[in-house]
């Protein structure tokens, strides 16, 4: 299947009445970690992509993972900003934003890209937020996670992007919207475990009656029956997820390098 354009009848049809997952750019990024395990482990394709007008400018490879089958991504070779991708097993929409809104943005980004373009169109039944804030903030030091079930429980003390996104959806007093938003508290440095934690919370509050947790980890073990068992481990997390290619390397997990060859020389 093709890209689709954002304002074709196929994509409306296709993402009506599903459930959207949103990632935040937010607090060490957990969300977008978190969206990564989704697009990873529960057999997302890329539909579409947003308008990135409002976003720094960001292009990179496909992130992908070699046990992921590059047909998901349509064959393209780029991974942009604002990407939309569908998970008819589930039906299940995510998007992935790797840029952060440019300064003084945020209004004009939530209105126009995710609440015009987004909320209005597609009709969601569910719209989850996920958000991670300063673990310094938190006066609640024995639960890491606040669910926000309707606007009305967002305080001062939640990110400005949640609180932009609450005052303009008070504005169009849309009450077919049915907002759910999780806020996680992480300390920032390697947040790998953050996101895993946050995958497996988001599944099992809000997707259980669709997704089944251990059978995702059931169904990763059979694909990983067609990968050398020497090589399994690189392609998994602790907790036996697959992980995409850009997390390898990031905060200091491959193996050191125990020769001049492949130290600083090689």
């Amino acid at each position: 299947m093709l890209l689709l354009n954002l304002f074709s009848p196929e994509l409306a049809q296709l993402l009506h009445g599903s459930k959207l997952v949103l990632p935040a750019v937010s607090f060490a990024n957990v969300p977008q970690l978190a969206v990564d395990l989704l697009l990873h482990n529960l057999n997302f394709k890329l539909v579409a992509r947003l308008s990135n007008d409002y976003l720094y400018p960001f292009v990179s490879p496909i992130d992908t993972s070699l046990l992921v089958d590059s047909s998901n991504y349509n064959n393209e070779l780029v991974s942009t900003s604002l990407e939309v991708f569908y998970s008819a097993d589930y039906n299940l929409t995510t998007i992935q934003q790797r840029a952060p809104v440019l300064p003084g943005f945020t209004s004009l980004f939530i209105s126009d890209v995710l609440i015009n373009s987004l909320f209005k169109k597609f009709s969601f039944s569910e719209i989850i937020v996920l958000t991670s804030n300063d673990m310094g903030i938190n006066f609640n030091n024995n639960n890491i996670f606040t669910f926000h079930e309707n606007l009305n429980s967002i305080d001062s003390n939640s990110l400005k992007f949640i609180k932009t996104l609450k005052d303009q959806l008070f504005l169009i007093k849309d009450q077919n919207i049915n907002l759910k938003i999780i806020e996680m508290f992480v300390y920032e440095g390697d947040n790998f475990d953050d996101a895993q934690i946050l995958f497996k919370t988001l599944i099992k509050k809000y997707l259980f009656k669709d997704i089944n947790y251990q059978s995702i980890l059931s169904n990763n073990n059979k694909i990983l029956e067609k990968v050398p068992k020497n090589q399994r481990q690189q392609h998994l997390t602790a907790t036996g997820l697959i992980k995409p290619i850009s997390w390898s390397g990031a905060y200091g997990d491959k193996p050191v390098p125990n020769s001049i060859e492949e130290g600083i020389f090689g």
